[in-house]
């Protein structure tokens, strides 16, 4: 893969801040196909200084997994970052996830594939493209993170549209009422003990 004047390439990139504030041996992930940029943004990571590490509802020290969601272009040869923004995930971080009530599995993977699956078709069940943006020709996608609370429910609904040049918060409102229609779960927990948790989603709005 070969990038030319006035491509683009997104990429996601992220890794784990351990509970000492060290980042986590092999815990970068970076999911574009370009190795060189890879191995260069891979080094930057591993440079960068200890943390204060994260601490969850009882002050305990917490290993904390953050996302990097961002795009460069390419312009006069060299490529040029213009779009970048930090999402904090905290799934990776508690022993056992906040679930929908029929998606308490033994494992956390069986119980995050049960939790994907009903968040999309809660996504899909109350979706509704709003008429303006419809009429606008506006689409585009739209970044949601929420908090599962210790009681199950959800708060501290932040939306952020994207690839959209105006009209996002059309979409933004519509994505944010959506979430905030999602049923109280079973909340997560961290060594026994029920922990709130973060939770960031991309809902896609594209029109046929």
């Amino acid at each position: 893969m070969k990038l030319k004047e006035n491509d683009s390439l997104e990429f996601q990139i992220s890794y784990v801040i351990d509970k000492f504030g060290f980042i986590e041996k092999d815990s970068t992930r970076i999911n574009t196909t370009l190795e060189s940029f890879n191995n260069y943004m891979k080094l930057i990571i591993e440079q960068l200084p200890r943390f204060t590490p994260a601490k969850n509802n009882n002050y305990e020290s917490i290993s904390y997994t953050i996302e990097f969601i961002g795009r460069f272009n390419v312009k006069d040869n060299k490529l040029n970052h213009y779009q970048y923004e930090v999402e904090e995930l905290f799934f990776a971080d508690v022993d056992r996830i906040p679930t929908f009530k029929d998606c308490e599995y033994e494992t956390k993977k069986e119980s995050l594939d049960c939790f994907h699956e009903k968040m999309s078709q809660h996504i899909r069940q109350h979706f509704n493209y709003p008429n303006k943006a419809l009429r606008k020709h506006i689409q585009g996608i739209v970044n949601v993170q929420f908090t599962i609370n210790i009681d199950g429910t959800v708060s501290d609904i932040i939306t952020k549209g994207r690839d959209m040049e105006n009209g996002s918060e059309i979409l933004e409102k519509e994505a944010y009422r959506i979430i905030s229609l999602l049923p109280k779960f079973t909340p997560g927990h961290l060594n026994g003990i029920p922990s709130s948790a973060k939770y960031a989603v991309p809902i896609t709005f594209k029109l046929h």
